[in-house]
């Protein structure tokens, strides 16, 4: 990475610069050396992108989010928001970036409308917007991130996922810049997640940067456009989500047959460079070949084998299949 100080900060919005953490552990119990969860990070974050990170230690992804959301010092390294640093004093950072790791943010016996409402006129401060037209707005902003249905809805009353997803679009509303995603602890539904893709999508309009901190791989996957992955305190993925597919995804498909041993020996003998695994009843197919197969082929070499196939379903790209993949490569730097 270049030095810090010549980035040119027209289409970047953050730089992380060799960012070691300063919490540390042992690898095995009777080891003196302590080595840091985070060691020599470093990457950029574009203005307006979404980017999704994540990791398969829950403790790297919460410290690494915690430190770019300004809640937790760290050790080395160089953290820059545009022209200032994530170590200048709070005050200043907060006019950068809004933080948000829970759904406390909110005040529940409050409605959805005057939460929304309530924020708004915060924002306009002195200028006095016409009622009329500011509740038209929000209604419009409701609409847009299909919400209506918890317009006259207590928030009280809504789920921890759906007051999360909320909290999300208040700091969205805010004049930060940067909103800091930590739901790292959260566990949102197909529905709540699709809710947020569309809150993201209209901010991203609004040149938001949007950086979200999630275990949950799906997540990353309908609503991020770029990906970061940390794997025992190394940064292992940096690139667009179409880039992680192409790279990482090495599944096919996935296979339900009452005759899977032998659909498994089949598709092992006919494709060179094929990898196969049985999960709960699944044949999932793995292709490791120069030249990918084409994944109708092995429809029609069941049919051709007499081998019915309960259901066969074609990937087109998931987040989780390239993680796997991910974990399973570095596996051995794993204790």
């Amino acid at each position: 990475m270049a030095n810090v100080s010549n980035i040119n900060f027209n289409n970047v919005s953050i730089v992380v610069h060799e960012l070691t953490s300063s919490e540390h552990y042992k690898k095995t119990e009777d080891s003196k050396e302590l080595i840091p969860f985070l060691n020599k990070i470093s990457f950029v974050i574009e203005k307006k992108d979404i980017v999704g990170i994540s990791a398969d230690n829950k403790t790297e992804l919460k410290i690494l989010i915690e430190i770019l959301g300004n809640m937790r010092s760290h050790l080395k390294g160089v953290i820059r928001l545009t022209d200032l640093g994530i170590r200048s004093t709070k005050r200043l950072v907060l006019e950068k970036i809004f933080y948000i790791d829970s759904n406390k943010i909110l005040y529940e016996d409050m409605t959805l409308l005057e939460q929304l409402m309530f924020v708004a006129n915060i924002l306009h401060g002195k200028t006095k917007a016409n009622p009329a037209d500011l509740q038209k707005s929000i209604l419009d902003l409701i609409h847009s991130c299909s919400l209506d249905e918890y317009v006259v809805t207590p928030l009280k009353q809504l789920s921890d996922g759906l007051r999360m997803v909320i909290s999300i679009l208040v700091g969205l509303m805010s004049d930060s810049e940067k909103i800091i995603i930590n739901a790292i602890d959260y566990e949102f539904s197909q529905d709540e997640i699709l809710k947020l893709c569309k809150i993201f999508k209209y901010f991203r309009k609004q040149n938001k940067t949007i950086i979200l901190a999630t275990m949950q791989s799906k997540m990353i996957g309908m609503c991020c456009n770029h990906v970061l992955y940390v794997n025992d305190g190394q940064l292992k993925v940096d690139c667009t989500i179409d880039e992680l597919y192409k790279k990482w995804d090495k599944v096919v498909c996935s296979i339900k047959t009452d005759e899977i041993i032998e659909l498994d020996q089949l598709i092992k003998n006919n494709f060179k460079g094929i990898i196969t695994s049985v999960v709960d009843g699944i044949l999932y197919v793995k292709d490791y070949s120069d030249n990918a197969i084409i994944s109708d082929d092995i429809y029609y070499l069941a049919r051709k084998n007499n081998i019915k196939i309960s259901f066969i379903r074609f990937n087109s790209g998931r987040v989780e299949n390239a993680f796997n993949e991910i974990r399973s490569t570095f596996n051995d730097l794993y204790k």
